[in-house]
């Protein structure tokens, strides 16, 4: 009888640590998500500063030397590569 309540709580516990992880995962994949999210925001915004300054005030140029879209190709990038290395761990 204790033998099998063992291989219950053994199983139980089992199925709890997988569910775990696989919270963990979904929790890592959204966080994922969001940081490329975020990344084509900063792309977007750039743009749409540089449409309003040239709408605006058509005698001075746009700002040139922004590091806004490099910084928003970065984080679609690290996003990508976490994306990555979270399917080859989950494996």
């Amino acid at each position: 009888m204790n033998i099998k309540t063992y291989t219950t709580t053994a199983s139980t516990s089992d199925t709890a640590v997988q569910i775990t992880n696989e919270r963990t995962l979904l929790s890592w994949i959204r966080t994922s998500i969001g940081i490329m999210a975020f990344g084509c925001v900063v792309v977007k915004f750039s743009l749409f500063v540089k449409q309003i300054s040239l709408i605006l005030d058509k005698l001075t140029p746009a700002p040139t030397g922004s590091y806004s879209v490099m910084i928003g190709i970065v984080l679609v990038a690290v996003s990508t590569f976490v994306l990555l290395l979270l399917y080859m761990c989950y494996q």
